[in-house]
């Protein structure tokens, strides 16, 4: 049986709230159907173009111009890959590329090249407006998604894979090779870029990241590597509170009006599903839950011999509960260099202009 579904029913139900965050001057009207996210910037924008005088407000323009081109990216240029792992067959997923130098007047190069490995089974949208805003800082970034997202497809061989797996293995695979595939396809170019490639990850995709770097063939193109809030720190804590520290990040979302609509990037669409596909997902999703609540010590014997490796930790994250390391990762590796933000593990409680000036403190 096939249903129509929306992938992500916390972004619809945001919408709900439409008027009223409106009406408080929290989004802008919505016209050309942006979602709430970018209406947040354009409220921002508006804000300080109000009480910028006229010879500053040229580049407040800009970079309205900027945020609308970027969105238009993230929302309708997604493309979908198949991804062939030896061993496992072929899986589906989606990928979006942001860039404003096509934009840029100069035809200045990209900072770096990014490719962007999300939160646990998320789809694109489950990075937040962090692509987004690296992408308006003047980046090129490939943000990817999961095989067992909405958007993707997996096979039982991969399921299974996952299941017989405890250390992100079969994940680590597939991103691999989707980002040596989308890198021929798309003829991208570390060198075309002023500071080369940068892997990032968010949660369990800051956990994969982590393993790309153990990678030989991939980490001599490496240049930097950003791990925010990566999941597998610990045990305990995060089984015991994993569903009442979820909850408490939604309500302190919800409940801040100025960050509620960061929570909604993109515009909400049904996806159909089989039932067959649905239970697939699920099953390879659990499989991959139950290895990011256990404590892998993935920050051992990772290291970039022309880079660096940052780790963000969230000061108030009580899913991964990654400050809880912080002292035994700088004695296990001293190449990590990190960084602790305030914020929460919801990527909209920790807002992507934190992480940037967080790792970019001592440049």
């Amino acid at each position: 049986m096939t249903k129509s579904e929306y992938p992500y029913p916390q972004y619809k139900h945001a919408e709900d709230f439409d008027l009223l965050l409106y009406l408080k001057g929290f989004i802008t009207k919505n016209v050309g159907r942006y979602p709430l996210a970018t209406r947040r910037q354009r409220a921002v924008l508006l804000g300080e173009y109000r009480n910028q005088k006229t010879e500053g407000r040229e580049q407040i323009r800009k970079r309205s111009k900027n945020l609308r081109e970027v969105t238009r990216q993230f929302t309708q240029q997604q493309k979908d890959i198949t991804v062939n792992v030896e061993g496992i067959g072929s899986l589906s997923s989606r990928y979006v590329i942001l860039s404003l130098d096509k934009q840029s007047e100069k035809k200045a190069k990209p900072k770096s090249l990014i490719f962007l490995i999300p939160g646990i089974s998320n789809d694109i949208e489950g990075s937040g407006m962090l692509g987004q805003y690296l992408a308006l800082e003047g980046h090129q970034i490939i943000v990817l998604s999961y095989p067992e997202s909405w958007h993707g497809k997996v096979t039982d061989q991969f399921a299974i894979a996952v299941e017989e797996n405890e250390n992100f293995e079969p994940h680590t695979h597939f991103f691999q090779q989707m980002i040596s595939q989308i890198t021929a396809l798309e003829k991208l170019d570390p060198a075309n870029t002023q500071n080369g490639l940068e892997i990032w990850g968010y949660s369990t995709g800051a956990v994969i990241a982590a393993k790309l770097l153990k990678e030989e063939k991939f980490k001599q193109h490496v240049k930097r590597a950003v791990l925010c809030c990566p999941a597998a720190c610990t045990d305990k804590p995060i089984r015991q509170n994993l569903g009442l520290s979820g909850l408490r990040d939604y309500l302190k979302t919800i409940l801040d009006f100025r960050n509620f609509p960061h929570m909604n990037p993109s515009l909400t669409t049904t996806v159909k599903k089989t039932d067959q596909e649905r239970t697939l997902m699920l099953k390879v999703h659990m499989a991959l839950r139950k290895q990011a609540l256990k404590k892998y010590s993935w920050w051992k014997d990772i290291s970039l011999d022309q880079g660096q490796i940052f780790m963000v930790s969230a000061t108030q994250d009580k899913i991964t509960q990654s400050k809880s390391v912080l002292q035994e990762i700088r004695e296990s590796n001293p190449d990590i260099i990190i960084r602790e933000v305030e914020g929460s593990h919801a990527v909209a409680l920790t807002r992507p202009e934190k992480i940037l000036k967080a790792i970019n403190q001592d440049s």
